[in-house]
Order: structure tokens, then sequence, then C-alpha cells
């Protein structure tokens, strides 16, 4: 083979390699680009699922948990929200993802500037928590015009306020005792609103507090109207229920005659205060029938006539039937102590009849 032949050959077999290692390379960087965009698309869907798994322990803590009070579900609920987005915030520095994690602090530094200026809002706005609520449901006005937002939003809260008091008023003519007591009261100024329960009350049972005086009717209803029946008021949530719930406490004080209803309550009233002697008598509301029968004796003692402690008597069932509790005159021993007084009452109306009758034929 001559020298120009022998050139010719290795000329070509080192085009030969050069193409082998052009066309092994391209095949490792075609892997390489595959195996980076599979690793970022992997990330991605990471990314996305451990949000999606945050979003929905985030809703499941929201959802298993009931509250009495809105507002207290309000302030849960932001509690829920800071601390994901504090967990997740910490699941990305974990990863060494610091950008992701400064960008879910922030957010989280939003929400508590987005709530402490809703705070400033309600505190400074006539209509308090009223005005909050319309200024969130206003989400169409720009930044810069938050100012007249505010104010806008403070007055058709007013407005909405006073067009509730002035129905109330209307279908009010007269303030009822029991209205006038109440077992719940809302505030609409300044805070958000929530019921608040009118103690004493231990179980299902009062009595007054050492030293408390008994102020009349007043507070005979209003201690009637905290306990028994009446504590499931704390069920109640909606507005339009507790409103129609303060309403139906006039219906059950109207189904008696006004005149009926005062004697009532100041009979009550009477064995409440003797009931205050007596530190072994824990409960007037509902009370034990020994303690009524003792006190209808007692009454017997110094009653001119037996109405008296059939008056007693009526108070305290017409009492319990309101709080929804059992009759303790319903007892035997109580009707019989009831009618010993009708006869005792009658003997003492005889004898003081016969000696008119003495009295009468010794004048002749």
């Amino acid at each position: 083979m001559s020298d120009m032949e022998e050139e010719t050959l290795d000329l070509a077999s080192e085009q030969g390699t050069s193409t082998r290692n052009t066309h092994e390379m391209s095949n490792a960087d075609l892997f390489s680009l595959l195996k980076t965009y599979m690793d970022t698309r992997l990330s991605g869907i990471e990314t996305s699922f451990t949000d999606t798994t945050h979003t929905l322990e985030k809703k499941v803590k929201k959802a298993e948990n009931s509250f009495k009070f809105k507002g207290h579900q309000v302030q849960y609920e932001l509690n829920v929200d800071l601390q994901d987005l504090v967990q997740r915030a910490l699941d990305y520095l974990g990863r060494n993802k610091s950008g992701k994690a400064v960008t879910i602090l922030n957010e989280a530094l939003n929400t508590l500037k987005k709530r402490n200026k809703l705070i400033r809002i309600a505190d400074k706005s006539e209509g308090g928590w009223k005005t909050v609520q319309e200024y969130l449901s206003d989400d169409l006005a720009s930044d810069s015009e938050d100012e007249k937002k505010i104010r806008a939003a403070d007055t058709r809260a007013v407005k909405k306020l006073k067009s509730v008091k002035s129905a109330d008023k209307k279908q009010n003519v007269r303030k009822r005792p029991a209205e006038a007591s109440g077992s719940t009261s809302q505030t609409a100024h300044n805070a958000i609103p929530v019921s608040v329960s009118m103690p004493p009350f231990q179980g299902q049972t009062w009595l007054r507090k050492p030293g408390q005086k008994v102020q009349g009717r007043r507070y005979v209803f209003q201690k009637i109207f905290s306990t028994g029946f009446w504590k499931n008021d704390t069920q109640v949530k909606h507005t339009e229920l507790k409103i129609l719930f303060r309403k139906m406490k006039n219906s059950v004080i109207d189904s008696k005659a006004r005149n009926t209803t005062v004697k009532y309550a100041y009979s009550f009233k009477r064995f409440v205060v003797w009931s205050e002697k007596y530190t072994e008598i824990k409960s007037v509301l509902p009370a034990n029938e020994i303690y009524v029968s003792l006190y209808l004796q007692y009454l017997m003692q110094s009653a001119k006539h037996y109405s008296t402690i059939e008056a007693a008597c009526y108070a305290i069932k017409w009492a319990h039937s309101l709080a929804g509790f059992e009759d303790p005159c319903a007892s035997d021993i109580v009707k019989c102590i009831v009618e010993a007084s009708k006869k005792k009452s009658l003997i003492g109306l005889f004898r003081k009849r016969t000696d008119e009758c003495k009295h009468h034929a010794q004048s002749f």
C-alpha cells in the first residue's frame, strides 16, 4: 500500500472517530436535558401537592370546629391561616428554598396588617364591626379611594343599625319586664357581636349572692330567664332567631294577665327572701318540695287567711313553669298543707262568727 493510501485511510479513520464522539456527546446532552426537565417537573408537582395538602388541612381544621360566638370563629380562622403560612415557610426553609419561605412570611405579615387595619376601623367608626362588614363587602374601590370607602361603609352600617332599632321600637311599644332584664345582650359597637349570658346560676339552679338585694319583679324575671329552658339561648346563633328567642319571653309572660303576673312575681320574691335565711337551701329554682312545704308551713303560722298560702303555692308553680322545671307544688305533701290551711282558716272563721253571735245574743 502506498503512503498516499495510508494517509487517506488514517484521515477517514479520524473523521469516523470524530463523528462517533460527536454523536455520543449529543446523546449525553440530551439525557442531561431530559433529566433536568423531569426534575423540574417533579419539583413543581411536589410543590403543588404540598400546597394542596396544606389547603385541605386548613379547611379541615376550620370545618371540624364550631363556636358559639361569631367573634371567636373569626379569630380562630385567622389563627389557622397564620399557622398554616408559618408551617409552609418552615417547610420551604427545610428544603433550602429561602426565597419561597420569604414570600410566604410576607403573605403572613400582610394578613396581620389587614387584620389590624380592620380593628382600627371598627374602633374609630360609629358602626363598629358593622362598618367593617360593609367595608369588606365593597371590594371594587381602589386603594386611592380607601378613605371614601371607609366613610361610605360607616354610613351604611349606622343606617342599618338605626333601622333595626327603629323596627324594634315599633314592635315593642312598651318595654316588657323580661326585655328589661334579658338573658343575652349583643354589642354592636367597637366589638365583634357576641352573646353574653347573665348569671348567677349553677347547673340549673339559682339563688342570690350574699348581700345582693332582691329588686322586685325585674330581679325575679332576670333569674327566671337565666336558668332552665332559657339556658338554651346559647344554642341559638342566627341573629333573627335570637330576636325571636327574646320576644318569646314576652309571649310567655303575656300568658297571664298583667295584675296576676305582678302578684305572682311579688309572692315568689317573698319565697326567695325567706330561703336566704337558711344556708342549707341551695336553690329555689328549681325548689325542693320539702323546703316548699316548710315555707307554706311557715306562712300558716302568721297568715290570717288561707289565700296567702294558696297564692304562694301558685307563685312557686308559676315560676317553675316559666323556667321549664317540674312543679314542686304538685307534691301530695304540699297539697295537704294547702288543704290544711283552708281548714284552719274556715275553723277560725267559724269560731269568730260563733263568738259574734254569742255577743249579739247577750246584748239583747
